[in-house]
């Protein structure tokens, strides 16, 4: 950065006479003026593209026959007609950021090379000195900065660890500073994908989910499987965080390369659930989280893994779910069979369903279905489960196996067999 001598500052002598054909010597900042003269090169515009000799004469009134421009900081002495001292500042100048102000560099170019330049052009990086530049694409590595030619400098981030790929975007505003100590860039502005959430336009649910980056908390809506996440789409970068809210039931189906679900285990998702999914190195998006509405209160449980310690999001990210629905037959059984090594049961839950009215039921009604129920010690229906994945129910010896209060409150009453269904949904592992 260029610094301007003041043209109308005027040198005295200790009787405040002009130094009248004295000479005014421009040297490296913190160093003998006189001495290094010689290596400092003046200018008498603000381009700094027309050398001037060095040291220039001091005219009749004190004053510096030119406008002086010199990059940077440095030292300045001026000497009366005799050779003698008369001024000195060792520290001058402007250094382009004690001022708190910032240099922009102009014409950038380069994804990961990034190289441009600055109105006023510098000849060295200086300690703390800070840049502005915007980028002209995303990058796809480690990334170097090079101003005025002044040398490629590696850019990067958390004070030590180099820029990864898609750390850039396209057309963003990046403010670096120069460390010395390092040799290197450290960008000021480090976005943070990972904590806030902006709320962007509602996205139709598709097999490949067109995200885009107007903001990273989405609502979903629709009912279409989504299969993957359409990585292509608007330059998504590495690291993104993405909070998806589905208004409408819809699955999720599992891919190890485009869609990577917690437990590798497909999910449904009802209206009210939302999950998080980050953009890993591989370009394929993962979950990391799922909320869900529901509770899980209604469920039964005889199992060491109690429901209620476990959360709705891990029923809807983690565990599977199987439905089983049959007739009730007396001294008979309904079994689900063998899920697979991949599904371990460890509740269940069970409701009947009327068929045909009676005890004021009509059809479509549905009851609790109380598993392991007496009435005057008559009726016994069991679950049973072999091998953690095998399911099944064995019904008593009675045609009317299952008991319930009368629809319209108080009496107990048994139930027909044919006059009603069961359902029993198992989740499991």
């Amino acid at each position: 950065m260029a610094a301007i001598l003041v043209e109308h500052a005027q040198y005295v002598d200790s009787a405040g006479k002009p130094l009248s054909g004295g000479s005014m010597y421009i040297g490296t900042n913190n160093a003998n003026p006189v001495v290094t003269a010689a290596a400092t090169i003046i200018y008498s515009d603000r381009a700094l593209t027309v050398p001037i000799s060095n040291p220039q004469p001091i005219d009749s009134d004190g004053r510096a026959t030119n406008k002086v421009w010199v990059r940077g900081r440095y030292s300045i002495q001026v000497n009366n007609s005799s050779g003698v001292q008369s001024f000195q500042d060792l520290d001058a100048g402007s250094r382009g950021t004690v001022d708190n102000t910032s240099i922009f560099v102009l014409s950038v170019i380069g994804n990961d090379a990034i190289a441009g330049v600055t109105a006023e052009p510098i000849s060295e990086y200086l300690a703390n000195q800070q840049f502005v530049f915007k980028t002209v694409g995303e990058n796809t590595g480690e990334v170097t900065l090079n101003i005025d030619g002044v040398g490629a400098r590696p850019v990067i981030k958390y004070h030590s660890s180099p820029m990864a790929a898609g750390d850039f975007m396209a057309q963003q505003v990046v403010v670096v500073a120069y460390n010395t100590f390092a040799g290197s860039f450290e960008v000021i502005n480090r976005r943070t994908r990972l904590v806030d959430f902006y709320q962007g336009d509602d996205v139709a649910s598709a097999i490949d989910l067109p995200l885009i980056r107007d903001g990273n908390d989405v609502n979903i809506t629709g009912t279409t499987t989504i299969e993957s996440i359409d990585l292509a789409a608007d330059s998504i970068g590495i690291g993104a965080v993405y909070r998806l809210k589905f208004t409408d039931a819809l699955m999720l189906r599992h891919h190890a390369t485009k869609l990577n679900l917690l437990g590798g285990l497909d999910v449904t998702v009802s209206a009210g659930d939302s999950a998080e999914f980050h953009k890993d190195a591989l370009g394929q998006w993962s979950m990391v989280s799922i909320s869900a509405i529901s509770t899980m209160s209604e469920w039964q449980d005889g199992f060491s893994t109690k429901p209620s310690l476990i959360s709705p999001a891990l029923l809807r990210g983690v565990f599977r779910t199987a439905t089983l629905t049959g007739a009730i037959t007396s001294s008979g059984s309904l079994a689900y069979g063998s899920f697979g090594s991949l599904f371990q049961v460890l509740g269940w839950r069970a409701t009947l369903t009327c068929l045909t009215a009676e005890h004021g039921y009509i059809a479509g009604d549905t009851v609790e279905a109380l598993i392991n129920s007496t009435d005057q010690g008559t009726h016994i229906n069991t679950v049973w489960i072999k091998n953690s994945n095998n399911f099944g129910i064995s019904y008593c010896n009675d045609p009317r196996c299952f008991t319930t209060a009368s629809k319209l409150g108080g009496v107990r009453r048994l139930l027909t067999n044919a006059n009603w269904e069961i359902s029993i949904t198992i989740w499991g592992v």
